[in-house]
């Protein structure tokens, strides 16, 4: 059935160049959009398809050949499927325009023991990383809320009074607005990484090889 599928692919699409993209949702939000606009300027004509959904519905889409590439942090084990890392990402405090710390590039975990801190729930990746450090170095850092939105996170901190630890990929904008000061954490080398997962079995055409390396070239 997959052979099928994969020819019933090929039949279809044989006459135009198209490319099928799966991401979730952190992936779509940090580093898509220069990856979007820098391979359209190039291949304008390819026809594109992107499919926004978990980690679990795109590994089963890309194992049965119904995707072309997924972008995810996660770096997908099966026997059919090959990836690489094309990116990565560090955290950064941060904190309002107006808070003490905007004098700072750099801070460390125990300067926050005071602070308000709001971060995502638990589960989350970065939560996951900020609890498990926590515990780990006796940072004794307190969460004072938690959110279930990063825009409703990065909106708190710029009204003032709180801050949060973050993958800096996720504020390029406001950092660029001057709407958020970040701060690297000296003692928080950790980073997270991007993978381009795709099927051992795809016949890399060129628009395909063009998307890998303007995956590549996101720093």
């Amino acid at each position: 059935m997959r052979a099928y599928r994969g020819l019933e692919n090929t039949m279809r699409f044989a006459s135009e160049d198209i490319i099928r993209i799966g991401m979730n949702l952190i992936t779509s939000s940090s580093i898509f959009d220069d990856i979007w606009s820098n391979y359209h300027r190039t291949c304008y004509n390819v026809k594109t398809t992107i499919v926004l959904e978990d980690d679990f519905w795109l590994k089963n889409k890309l194992v049965e050949g119904e995707l072309d590439f997924v972008l995810s942090q996660n770096c997908y084990t099966h026997s059919d499927i090959r990836n690489e890392v094309f990116a990565d990402d560090s955290y950064v405090m941060i904190c309002g325009r107006g808070d003490p710390f905007c004098a700072l590039s750099s801070v460390t975990l125990p300067e926050l023991k005071d602070r308000s801190i709001i971060m995502r729930e638990v589960g989350n990746p970065t939560r996951d990383l900020f609890d498990q450090i926590n515990v780990e170095r006796g940072c004794g850092l307190r969460i004072a809320h938690e959110y279930m939105n990063i825009d409703i996170i990065k909106a708190e901190v710029i009204k003032g009074g709180c801050v949060s630890i973050i993958a800096k990929k996720l504020i390029t904008g406001e950092l660029a607005c001057g709407l958020l000061h970040a701060c690297e954490i000296t003692d928080l080398t950790e980073k997270r990484y991007f993978y381009i997962n795709y099927h051992k079995d795809l016949k890399i055409k060129p628009h395909h090889q063009t998307f890998i390396e303007v995956c590549r070239s996101v720093a």
